[in-house]
């Protein structure tokens, strides 16, 4: 966007890449770290870490259904963004 013109501050393209990793970018469910999980899917910081511990204790996510067993993440968060997960 920058290369064609557009401007702003750098707290303004800050939140603009932070929009499009919330909304846009994959999820490595089985690779991301607590920090990366959280940003991506949108998710608390103790959600994220339960995801973590989830695959740790359980092994690599195969598929949605996985996901929905992680112990309070909400179903629905999972499907709203199942287009993204990458496992």
């Amino acid at each position: 966007m920058a290369a064609n013109g557009a401007q702003g501050t750098d707290e303004e393209w800050n939140q603009i890449l932070e929009y499009l990793d919330k909304n846009y970018s994959l999820i490595p469910v089985n690779k991301g770290d607590a920090k990366q999980l959280a940003s991506t899917l949108d998710v608390s910081a103790a959600t994220a870490e339960a995801i973590v511990k989830y695959r740790d204790e359980h092994g690599s996510f195969t598929a949605i259904d996985d996901l929905k067993k992680v112990p309070g993440l909400d179903p629905a968060t999972v499907d709203a963004r199942r287009d993204r997960f990458v496992f």
